[in-house]
């Protein structure tokens, strides 16, 4: 499992999940940092994949509104099961 340094989120006002999946698709080519504030299309996309395979592993709890902070932004999961 991918480690996110402590605060990384919270700095950035989003949720341990998106944070943890940036984390896991970061390289050496695509910083977190870089991920976090502009991600392409592949990368929006496999960090969907990951919030939503956290989501339905219970990895991590569901919000009540099903929305992940992503700094000024947020990515919606409708559906884990």
């Amino acid at each position: 499992m991918t480690t996110v340094p402590a605060g990384w989120a919270e700095e950035r006002d989003t949720h341990p999940a998106i944070a943890r999946a940036i984390h896991e698709i970061a390289t050496a080519d695509r910083t977190p940092q870089q991920i976090w504030e502009r991600p392409t299309e592949d990368e929006d996309l496999e960090i969907s994949a990951a919030l939503y395979g956290y989501l339905k592993r219970g990895e991590f709890p569901r919000t009540t509104d099903n929305t992940y902070s992503w700094g000024k932004s947020y990515l919606r999961v409708d559906r884990t099961k």
